[in-house]
């Protein structure tokens, strides 16, 4: 999540990011990665970075870079603020951006922007749900997001919040089961409804009519 936009990356992907932007990693739990992370600040690394790249994100295929990144890290570990230290780390760190530009074509600003397939994702799972109990957090844990990203990112998306959303869809449900002539306490029990009182009170702020107005002219 970067200044509030959601990308993708993939494992074994390298990738940089000017420094005046905002920030949050995001891991899969289904497909964790283990990230190696350098925060580099400073006169030095904002100069270079703005020579080679402007304002652009890069994303570029880590087989090209790898080498530098090992060399960067083990310098960092054994770091002792000499003059030479220094000199070594600025190396490195040209070098690191010139092989990045270098190979121009695996340069992308964008990443593989991920905002409306995570929001389709999100409505998708909600309708194939639509009869279990509306849960924020394991929703948030399932795609990977804190639950204000996916509130966030599905608002803007539907306008409307994932939980409005779920409750519209159940409710859709419930009017085709009175339809169907399913009585309120089966429909109750079916879509996770406390009980027929809740069910029909439910039923009435989205809809705006009682369950029974459906039965009577069904």
């Amino acid at each position: 999540m970067i200044n509030d936009e959601l990308y993708t990356v993939s494992a074994g992907d390298f990738y940089m990011i000017p420094t005046d932007r905002s920030y949050e990693y995001f891991a899969n739990q289904e497909c964790p990665y283990e990230r190696v992370w350098f925060y580099g600040t400073g006169e030095m690394f904002d100069s270079l970075y703005k020579m080679f790249f402007g304002d652009k994100l890069l994303l570029i295929s880590h087989s090209y870079v790898s080498g530098i990144l090992v060399k960067l890290l083990k310098l960092l570990e054994n770091f002792d603020n000499t003059p030479s230290s220094f000199e070594t780390l600025y190396s490195i760190i040209f070098s690191l951006y010139t092989t990045a530009n270098a190979h121009t074509t695996m340069i992308s600003h964008e990443f593989s922007s991920g905002i409306g397939s995570t929001a389709s994702m999100v409505k998708n799972y909600l309708y194939s749900h639509y009869a279990d109990k509306f849960d924020l957090t394991m929703l948030a844990e399932k795609f990977s997001l804190s639950k204000n990203q996916i509130i966030r990112v599905f608002k803007n998306q539907y306008k409307v919040t994932p939980q409005v959303f779920h409750m519209m869809h159940k409710i859709d449900v419930a009017e085709d089961m009175i339809r169907a002539n399913k009585t309120s306490r089966v429909i109750a029990d079916a879509l996770d409804f406390s009980n027929e009182k809740h069910f029909s009170k439910m039923f009435y702020k989205y809809k705006s009519y009682l369950p029974s107005m459906v039965r009577r002219i069904k």
